[in-house]
């Protein structure tokens, strides 16, 4: 049975960003020009025996070979592509692995490959017929998210794919032949540059390293980019460069930043009932990680025992706890996974409506959490508050907003 191409991807990834990832640079014949320490330890063979022949006799059936060669020598083969596939390891036994593969360019329009295996792949994983290449067509052919530089022992660029120039902003002709710190100089291209220098000396891969985009890229958030770097070596073992693999982790980051945030927030707002001290406490937590400037306004207090839709003189009292309940999921869910500033209103007409908006465009989805699931309760029990509820764009973001009818039903 063929692999669900969600989990290939989620797998392809995965094999860029592990330390035991078997890396080989091939050129656009699929000839091994490279060869890691870790593609030594994973099928056995050293940089002696691979480096120079075709990479396709790794695999363990002939017509996985041939498949493979044929793919290898089309003029149109590019992109990046995930799948699972069944190496031959030197003993003779066979590997279930996860394969990653991205095309390169290079100086002088010269084209290659970069390939990742990691040893991860199920049976389950592979086409009924125990055909790889089969597989692969299948799962592969969508575009995995990876950018990919090879630089030589001098750490200038010799070969990258297109998603590393779209992710961090260096265009082609500024960065094949140079340095990164030639190609984006500053202090995040200093510290990168260091990182690979440091692995190209002790063959030891790095793992994951975050760090910014280097130039303006299109759109308005500056991405965070996670690099692993790995050393090449030719045939003699020597080393030939290094590979530098990245992927955008923008999202993952703002979400721990964001969950920073709340627990800061739980910390310093609210140590005292004194409203002034209170109101500074926000100011001091918004300036300077949130905003430049924060001002808080003092609304009248409500008396004791007075709910504030009755002090609207809404007359909607039933309301009042069915409302809190609503709007205190739909703000939650704006500050855990929404971006820039949230808004709320409550609007009487024929019917109590609540919006909350944001300046994300990523639409909540409702689910059905099971008993003991700690999460995706909060949109379930809008909907069984509310008498109807849904998601709209607008120029800034999108708008959440919920409906309750004024009189009972």
């Amino acid at each position: 049975m063929d692999s669900p191409p969600e989990t290939a991807l989620i797998s392809g990834q995965s094999a860029f960003q592990t330390s035991g990832a078997a890396v080989a640079l091939l050129d656009a014949e699929g000839t091994v020009v490279a060869w890691t320490q870790a593609a030594q330890r994973l099928v056995g063979y050293s940089a002696t025996e691979v480096v120079g022949r075709s990479a396709a006799v790794l695999l363990s059936a002939t017509d996985d070979r041939a498949a493979a060669s044929a793919f290898s020598g089309q003029s149109n083969a590019q992109g990046d592509w995930v799948g699972f596939a069944e190496l031959r390891h030197r003993d003779g036994r066979r590997i279930d692995v996860c394969l990653s593969v991205s095309s390169l360019s290079g100086q002088n329009g010269l084209a290659g490959w970069v390939v990742s295996a990691t040893d991860k792949a199920t049976p389950s994983s592979r086409a009924a017929d125990g055909s790889v290449v089969d597989s692969l067509h299948t799962a592969l052919h969508r575009r995995l998210p990876i950018g990919v530089v090879i630089r030589d022992t001098q750490l200038r660029c010799t070969w990258v794919n297109d998603t590393q120039g779209f992710k961090d902003g260096i265009p082609l002709h500024q960065r094949l032949g140079r340095r990164l710190t030639e190609a984006a100089p500053g202090p995040e291209g200093e510290t990168l540059e260091k990182l690979e220098h440091r692995v190209l000396e002790s063959g030891a891969p790095a793992i994951r390293v975050e760090y910014r985009a280097f130039l303006p890229t299109k759109g308005y958030r500056e991405p965070t980019m996670a690099a692993s770097v790995f050393r090449l070596d030719d045939a003699e073992g020597r080393a030939l460069g290094v590979c530098v693999v990245s992927f955008d982790v923008t999202d993952s980051r703002q979400a721990r930043e964001r969950l920073a945030i709340l627990g800061e927030a739980s910390k310093r707002i609210g140590t005292t009932l004194d409203v002034m001290r209170t109101g500074q406490e926000l100011a001091d937590l918004a300036v300077p990680l949130l905003a430049d400037f924060a001002t808080v306004d003092l609304a009248d207090s409500i008396p004791l025992g007075e709910e504030p839709l009755a002090r609207l003189a809404w007359g909607l009292t039933h309301l009042v706890e069915s409302t809190q309940l609503i709007v205190s999921e739909l703000v939650t869910n704006a500050i855990r996974y929404g971006t820039g500033t949230i808004g709320l209103r409550l609007i009487r007409d024929k019917v109590l409506t609540c919006e909350v908006s944001d300046t994300s465009n990523s639409s909540p989805r409702l689910r059905h959490p099971g008993t003991t699931d700690e999460n995706g309760r909060g949109l379930l029990l809008i909907s069984q508050l509310s008498h109807r509820w849904g998601t709209r764009c607008t120029p800034d973001g999108k708008l959440i907003w919920a409906e309750q009818q004024l009189t009972p039903s």
